[in-house]
């Protein structure tokens, strides 16, 4: 996701937590998975073969899913189980 100018110049961007925040505002009659809010802003899980890979997949999937719990306690996201999918959405 791209920064703007002054950001760049101070050296400091988007924490992981401003980014889904904003995907998710930019969005808000809509919900999302855990993958798909990745995809959103600019960090897709991919699963290859290669165990390295495998475990970066678990390793963002975890630090996503972290994320993602600190916003619902902060009260700026919501999250419901529909079907077999947990979705995620701004409140």
């Amino acid at each position: 996701m791209p920064i703007d100018k002054a950001q760049f110049d101070r050296g400091q961007g988007l924490d992981d937590a401003q980014r889904v925040l904003q995907f998710l505002q930019r969005h808000p009659d809509q919900a999302f998975t855990l993958p798909e809010i990745c995809q959103g802003i600019g960090q897709p899980l991919s699963e290859g073969q290669a165990t390295s890979t495998l475990i970066s997949v678990a390793f963002a999937t975890a630090w996503m899913s972290i994320t993602l719990d600190e916003l619902i306690k902060k009260g700026q996201v919501a999250s419901k189980i529909i079907g077999a999918e947990r979705y995620y959405t701004v409140s």
